[in-house]
């Protein structure tokens, strides 16, 4: 995977870009612990809390997640897509 950038908020928050919560199964409500290796780095971990919890298998995002996700030229790209299909399904 390649190196993503993000900025930091003005509050300290930022986005865990989408590519990362799939290949990490992180969803909503996820419990996820951050720990200081150096002053450079931050390791996260997608944590769980249960002892003898079955390995899930990994959850697709939703749609809107996907969406945004995309960046604001792919999301027009997309925007046309659909445009173009349902008025070519209205006419049939």
């Amino acid at each position: 995977m390649e190196k993503l950038y993000r900025l930091i908020g003005k509050k300290g928050r930022t986005t865990l870009p989408f590519e990362i919560r799939m290949k990490m199964r992180i969803g909503y409500n996820s419990l996820v612990s951050y720990e200081m290796k150096d002053e450079n780095t931050v390791i996260l971990r997608h944590e769980k809390i249960c002892d003898g919890c079955k390995d899930q298998t990994a959850r697709e995002g939703s749609v809107l997640d996907v969406i945004n996700s995309l960046t604001e030229t792919e999301q027009r790209a997309l925007f046309r897509y659909l445009s173009v299909r349902f008025a070519a399904a209205e006419k049939r």
